[in-house]
């Protein structure tokens, strides 16, 4: 019998990298490249060659967009509803083309506005020989999300018109923020929380990473102390929007 070709979802991936983990990043792009439509590599360094991937891989080499910027322009280019942020250093540890259906059917029939990961079916490791050769796979599955955990943004799933601005000033750090707490305003539905078993590679390894970056890291919280100042506000002065978004979780 014929080997069928995998399906591919109708799902954007987009992953900015400084290639600080180019093997990682490349084993991570092939692992998922047959499962969706497109995928949108920001390559801020130039350390990758596009003919290293399939053809629905998207190389973007321009200046250096950092990481929000990143993942702004490639939800404007996106060329489906269903569109997944992602880190360029983690792996799945089963079958990816299950995943992408369950986030499809999450994000399509249970109105939530974002799907975001959790901490507790994370394995942390330091160099790709730690990788366990077998992990026992739970299942997908979806918890409300009572707050947003240190590794929420490594893989955010979310609807095309569900994606919020996020302040020109932050590069690099709190775009995930942004996301969890604004979509909330945006869309008020239950907000939720997708337990994924997946291994996240522990050595930060995205555009932040970079010694020198970290001089903005001041700079980018105040910026975004200022934003929660202003969310704060709005939802003081609107009894009605807070009364709402609590009933919907």
């Amino acid at each position: 019998m014929p080997i069928t070709e995998p399906i591919k979802r109708p799902i954007s991936v987009v992953i900015p990298t400084a290639g600080q983990v180019k093997e990682i990043t490349t084993r991570l792009i092939h692992s998922i490249a047959d499962y969706v439509d497109q995928i949108i590599l920001f390559d801020n360094l130039r350390k990758f060659n596009k003919k290293d991937f399939p053809d629905n891989v998207l190389v973007i080499r321009k200046n250096n967009l950092y990481v929000n910027p990143a993942w702004m322009k490639g939800a404007e280019i996106a060329r489906n509803d269903y569109l997944i942020l992602m880190n360029d250093d983690i792996l799945f540890n089963h079958n990816e083309g299950e995943l992408f259906d369950e986030i499809i059917f999450e994000l399509e029939n249970n109105m939530f506005s974002v799907l975001g990961t959790d901490n507790e079916t994370m394995v942390m490791f330091d160099k790709i020989e730690e990788l366990p050769e077998n992990m026992k796979y739970e299942g997908f599955y979806v918890v409300k999300s009572e707050k947003r955990n240190e590794n929420w943004g490594a893989f955010i799933a979310l609807k095309k018109n569900s994606m919020v601005p996020i302040h020109n000033e932050l590069l690099i750090y709190f775009g995930d923020d942004i996301i969890y707490h604004f979509s909330k305003l945006c869309h008020p539905y239950a907000k939720q929380c997708a337990k994924m078993c997946f291994k996240w590679y522990h050595r930060m390894s995205s555009t932040s990473s970079r010694p020198e970056i970290d001089m903005i890291r001041e700079k980018e919280i105040q910026v975004y102390d200022q934003i929660i100042h202003i969310l704060n506000s709005k939802l003081k002065d609107n009894p009605d929007l807070v009364a709402a978004l609590n009933k919907r979780g």
